[in-house]
């Protein structure tokens, strides 16, 4: 199964991506900041990263950096997002960049859209 790891400062957006990702049959790992996102990364097996773009104490930018020089694929995600922001985030190594705030299938669209996740094929309902 695959691991994914979820930062986001707001209890509210770990809570509903948890269920979310999970109910999409994925195992899911929550930070909230971006130093407790990478300590998460570097104990445990994780593929696919969302992060959010202005977490505290470490950035969405750094960790973003940071994750890709070990090979996770991350999903960038902030509000009102303008076209430089957009750009410095894909720079950074982000395979996506989304919009805030975003739907639960939205989430998981975008960790299944790259290939190569695996499921369980047991769903919580």
């Amino acid at each position: 199964m695959t691991r994914v790891l979820f930062a986001d400062d707001c209890n509210l957006s770990r809570t509903l991506a948890q269920l979310g990702l999970r109910r999409g049959g994925l195992d899911v790992l929550l930070a909230r900041d971006g130093e407790e996102a990478l300590v998460l990364a570097a104990d445990h097996d994780v593929r696919v990263a969302i992060v959010k773009l202005d977490l505290p104490v470490r950035t969405g930018l750094e960790v973003t950096r940071e994750l890709v020089a070990r090979g996770v694929r991350v999903i960038l995600t902030g509000r009102a997002l303008g076209e430089a922001t957009r750009r410095d985030c894909l720079a950074a190594g982000a395979s996506a960049v989304l919009e805030l705030p975003m739907s639960p299938e939205a989430m998981l669209a975008a960790v299944l859209g790259s290939g190569g996740i695996e499921r369980t094929s047991r769903r919580a309902g």
